[in-house]
């Protein structure tokens, strides 16, 4: 992981992770959040066509309801604990070493906006799911 939000991020996941041992941790979800949507937005246009440009979308997504769930009343330890798992695992597993690089591949608006739209769909589904 080269890129430093994109490391924060990952870290910011482990937090989540491990906060069911503590007390603290509430917002711990949209920090994660937070830091992976900066990410993305410092990464190169067509990173959402590469995986760790997609993973940090999906991430975005799956945390902000991770957060709106905790937000609501539920059980804050569980979402955060198997949340920041699959998020840790998520990045881990998805988001290249070296970072995300320009290519010289041309995309359209259009194929940008499904593959967000995908990303973002990936993300609840797996968000819902837990």
């Amino acid at each position: 992981m080269a890129e430093t939000t994109a490391t924060l991020a990952f870290l910011s996941a482990l937090a989540m992770f491990l906060s069911p041992l503590i007390e603290k941790g509430k917002w711990l979800a949209t920090v994660t959040a937070v830091l992976a949507l900066i990410a993305f937005a410092q990464s190169p246009l067509e990173g959402i066509h590469q995986s760790g440009g997609s993973a940090l979308i999906i991430v975005t997504a799956m945390c902000g309801m991770i957060q709106f769930h905790i937000y609501k009343g539920e059980n804050r330890k569980y979402l955060n604990g198997f949340g920041g798992g699959i998020t840790f695992v998520l990045l881990l597993a998805m988001y290249p070493e070296n970072g995300i690089k320009e290519t010289v591949n041309e995309y359209t608006t259009t194929e940008d906006i499904t593959a967000i739209f995908e990303s973002i769909l990936a993300g609840i589904v797996l968000a819902q799911l837990m």
